[in-house]
């Protein structure tokens, strides 16, 4: 997977292409139960979670939009599974 990862960016460097590979990536690494927001839902941080959800680029919410439903009503309602289903 990595090969095709490097030969992705390498081969549309500086293009969207690269930028919606790199993003695609950081959500990846980001949704793994080791992962950024597998540390925030174990530890309840709700701090961190709003700033995650705030501080996500356009492309980030055009390739996970469920982050932000849930947190919206996550927020109204206290339920980490929410957070946990997205």
């Amino acid at each position: 997977m990595s090969n095709l990862w490097q030969e992705l960016v390498s081969t549309y460097a500086n293009s969207p292409v690269e930028i919606f590979v790199r993003v695609l990536k950081d959500v990846l690494a980001d949704t793994h139960s080791g992962g950024l927001l597998g540390h925030i839902v174990q530890n309840r941080v709700e701090s961190s979670l709003g700033f995650y959800v705030a501080f996500q680029r356009a492309i980030s919410r055009a390739v996970f939009p469920g982050i932000r439903e849930a947190f919206f009503r996550f927020r109204q309602t206290g339920d980490w599974s929410l957070i946990e289903a997205a």
